[in-house]
């Protein structure tokens, strides 16, 4: 995987390779809520602008999120995604901050969500290599297939 620097600042980085249709999220320390939307939407942008749709969200450097971002996250991130692909995101926490930045509530919002489910897969990891295993697994065939 070569991944190329799209954005970076002082709260996270944006990577991609264009070649696998993944972008990856690092935050780089714990955020407010102006800072993480902003970058979300940067990174939404990013993706929709050179067709990546394989998403994996390093958030060990966030001590959580509030149930006001994931309403957010749900309500306005996730629909503007492309939608015209399945959309695979892994999102990586550590095992203390697991809990309290919790994609359970969301994974079980967009698996009921009709204009989400189907488009868009949340899983949650504490280990970094099994989250882009799950995101490159052939399990998920055709992730980026127009639907």
């Amino acid at each position: 995987m070569k991944l190329t620097q799209l954005f970076s600042n002082e709260f996270a980085r944006i990577e991609a390779d264009p070649d696998l249709n993944f972008i990856q999220l690092t935050w780089l320390q714990h955020v407010s809520h102006a800072a993480l939307r902003e970058v979300l939407l940067k990174a939404s942008e990013l993706a929709r602008s050179q067709g990546l749709y394989k998403w994996l969200f390093d958030m060990r450097n966030l001590n959580f999120t509030t149930v006001a971002d994931k309403s957010w996250s749900i309500n306005e991130l996730f629909p503007s995604f492309d939608l015209r692909h399945k959309n695979l995101l892994a999102c990586v926490a550590t095992p203390q901050n697991v809990a309290l930045i919790s994609g359970a509530e969301v994974k079980n919002f967009i698996d009921q969500e009709s204009e989400l489910a189907g488009k868009v897969k949340l899983e949650m990891f504490i280990n970094m290599e099994a989250a882009k295993d799950w995101l490159f697994n052939k399990e998920h065939a055709e992730p980026g297939a127009v639907l």
